[in-house]
């Protein structure tokens, strides 16, 4: 399970892995060709997927330290259970916040660039952009 969670599978897995989001900022801002009239917009949207991004790293980061520091007798399953239900949790906020920041930017997207958005503006698995 956690090898489904690296970000050593390959190109794009690295650039959607939470420390990578400068990079995936400033290749989205790049890609959409994002105006001066739409840069309040698209600060919200960055922050949030700066937002995401922390919160997935204090995820992972949480659910393998409490993996291997609890050892297998502490780790009953109404713990993990527990611990991805908090994890989940927080990817569903992490998720609205990002849809509420995307949505009025994307309002304000030509047709050109509302198609560059279609293909790139995908959540990945762990809350990033």
């Amino acid at each position: 399970m956690m090898g489904m969670m690296s970000a050593s599978n390959g190109p794009a897995e690295l650039m959607m892995s939470p420390s990578h989001v400068e990079g995936r900022i400033a290749f989205l801002q790049a890609e959409l060709k994002v105006t001066d009239a739409q840069q309040p917009q698209w600060k919200a949207v960055a922050d949030a997927m700066r937002a995401n991004a922390k919160l997935a790293e204090q995820t992972m980061g949480g659910m393998g330290g409490a993996m291997m520091s609890a050892g297998p007798a502490a780790m009953t399953p109404s713990k993990r259970i527990d611990q991805a239900e908090q994890m989940l949790s927080g990817r569903l906020e992490g998720l609205r916040q990002l849809k509420a920041a995307i949505e009025p930017f994307y309002a304000t997207l030509s047709d050109a660039q509302k198609a560059v958005a279609d293909k790139l503006l995908v959540p990945a698995p762990m809350g990033m952009m």
